[in-house]
């Protein structure tokens, strides 16, 4: 480093001309640019503080509006204007304030998958005339979003064979939510039993749909009378799941 830098004295309190050494090039000097005072010089528009990094909006569905609150702090000596689209906040010395970043992700992903992207705001002094370096600053903030299709669901019909005597396990599924959703609803549709009034829940028939233990699936039952000497039964509906986002 040259011997002629700022703040250096010779032994009788004297500064130091400027003088530059062989691995100096021919810039000029400049103050609180030059050299790595941020956060004490009063000449530079240093760069603010953000916390948390990256600025996470959490579990958001394709085509929904994420928000999250980032904490800037001006670590410079003078006050400052933040500029975010059309939001400006003033924020002084040394002072915080918070700033709110908006994500629509997008995509088609029957599933949970990470998003990243870089949003901007212009930090500039307050003062116009302020004597400080850069004149102004666009700083870079990380956001990450968690996303995927807002629901998915599922529908198939389910029938056993009809006799005397069916097999009502062919009526039995069980089906699983996609990786990263869970279960909102299990609902069985258009159900018709041979019963007198075609209910699948009179005359011994029962059609249950209930969700697993673990939320993230739906078990269909259809069970009814067997006899092979009245008539004949059967079980028939549409099994129908709905699933919901809901990543980790």
């Amino acid at each position: 480093m040259g011997a002629g830098r700022w703040g250096q004295l010779d032994l009788a309190g004297e500064a130091y001309k400027v003088t530059r050494d062989a691995a100096d090039d021919d810039r000029p000097l400049v103050p609180c640019a030059d050299y790595p005072v941020a956060d004490v010089c009063r000449f530079s528009l240093a760069e603010p503080e953000i916390a948390p990094l990256p600025v996470d909006l959490g579990v958001v569905p394709y085509g929904a509006a994420g928000t999250a609150q980032a904490l800037i702090t001006n670590r410079a000596q003078v006050d400052v204007r933040v500029t975010h689209g059309e939001r400006t906040v003033e924020v002084p010395a040394h002072g915080s304030a918070e700033l709110t970043f908006s994500w629509t992700p997008e995509g088609a992903t029957a599933g949970c998958e990470r998003q990243t992207r870089r949003d901007t705001f212009v930090v500039q002094p307050k003062d116009a005339s302020a004597p400080v370096v850069p004149r102004e600053r666009a700083v870079v903030v990380p956001l990450q979003v968690t996303t995927g299709m807002a629901t998915f669901s599922k529908h198939e019909p389910v029938a056993t064979e009809t006799g005397r005597s069916p097999d009502y396990g062919r009526a039995s599924v069980d089906w699983t939510c996609p990786a990263g959703y869970v279960v909102e609803q299990c609902e069985p549709q258009l159900s018709s039993c041979l019963s007198s009034t075609r209910s699948c829940n009179a005359e011994g028939y029962r059609l249950t749909a209930e969700a697993t233990a673990d939320g993230r699936g739906c078990a269909f039952r259809c069970t009814g009378p067997s006899s092979s000497l009245w008539g004949d039964h059967g079980c028939a509906y549409t099994a129908a799941m709905v699933c919901r986002l809901g990543c980790n």
